[in-house]
């Protein structure tokens, strides 16, 4: 019997397979082929003009096939990386939100009681699960913005009144959330949110463990470098396949639509899984209850509809609290059954 985690990796796996074949089908039969079968053609034409290869000619011919799936390849390989390479620097110049551009970065300041407490979490985390944390850095919510220079503007009044009530709407409209855990060339760092610890809804110091030990989970799967190489395959699919405008084309595209977005939720799942090892299921699960009722209320509050439904279920990037709140459920009771568990 597969436990909850074990079903989590294989559809992980599943998953990533049906994204690389559609990748695949797509460069094959909308970019491959069309290269291939004019470069072939062009070194057909070219052996036909070139009499002096007499008995060698199949040879020639031959040659010349393999030359053009070799030089088809290598552009396909390059056209791949260049694509890729394009995507995600596009990301990385992606426009900063209105709660982004009021926020400031830095340091864990170790005199402020609560920094030093989550410093001293990440430390002893980092030796349960062997990660090593290089940086962890505290994003202060609005810490750039400054009621004053607003109100020194040379604008309406009107103006001024309708900037500050939208501000503080959103101050009200960031839920519970901790941050992220990114691995890039400089190492593993953790970004942690002053909504912890200062938010409308607050986390327990148990809840921010599991939070962090679930950050810690996409660290040591690899993540963020899957995320990238799960992009150039998404989005070289969903380029070739739009393009072509076939019917195949498109169904490859809507394929790996989905399949993407599935593969992004069953990532959080299984980071969910992993914080499980070193924080109790209950914590995490009590977690995700507060982000569920703050959702409800923000609905309610903004008069609007909960994001429900087919395509909204597999279109989003995390999956629902209440997915990830059953998860996390039959985990726990797999974990009492267990020898020497209560």
């Amino acid at each position: 019997m597969l436990t909850t985690t074990q079903k989590l990796t294989l559809k992980n796996w599943f998953l990533w397979a049906i994204l690389a074949s559609t990748a695949l089908a797509a460069c094959t039969l909308l970019g491959f082929s069309p290269l291939f079968a004019g470069i072939t053609a062009g070194s057909l034409a070219l052996n036909k003009v070139l009499p002096f290869f007499g008995n060698l000619e199949n040879w020639a011919l031959a040659l010349s096939v393999f030359s053009a799936a070799l030089l088809t390849s290598s552009i396909a390989v390059s056209g791949f990386i260049f694509i890729a390479n394009i995507i995600s620097r596009a990301q990385d110049k992606r426009e900063p939100s209105i709660a982004e551009s009021l926020s400031s970065y830095r340091h864990l300041n170790l005199i402020e009681s609560n920094e030093r407490w989550l410093a001293n979490t990440v430390k002893k985390l980092s030796k349960q699960t062997g990660i090593k944390i290089n940086h962890v850095y505290y994003q202060d919510m609005f810490a750039k913005f400054k009621p004053s220079k607003i109100l020194n503007l040379n604008i309406s009044t009107d103006l001024i009144h309708q900037t500050l009530s939208t501000i503080q709407a959103l101050k009200k409209a960031i839920g519970p959330n901790l941050g992220a855990a990114l691995t890039f060339k400089y190492g593993n760092i953790i970004t942690v949110r002053s909504t912890v610890f200062h938010g409308k809804k607050k986390l327990t110091r148990k809840e921010i463990i599991a939070s962090l030990a679930h950050e810690f989970g996409h660290i040591a799967h690899y993540d963020s470098f899957k995320k990238g190489f799960h992009i150039s395959l998404y989005s070289i699919t969903m380029i070739l396949g739009v393009c072509s405008l076939s019917p195949l084309g498109i169904g490859l595209a809507i394929a790996a639509y989905f399949t993407w977005h599935s593969l992004q939720q069953n990532k959080e799942l299984l980071a969910d899984a992993y914080s499980t090892q070193f924080a109790p299921a209950e914590d995490l699960i009590s977690f995700f209850k507060k982000s569920e009722k703050f959702e409800e209320k923000d609905n309610q509050r903004l008069k609007r509809k909960s994001s429900t439904g087919f395509f909204s279920d597999w279109s989003r990037t995390h999956p629902t609290d209440k997915k990830r709140i059953q998860i996390l459920e039959e985990i726990r009771k797999e974990n009492k059954r267990k020898p020497g568990c209560k």
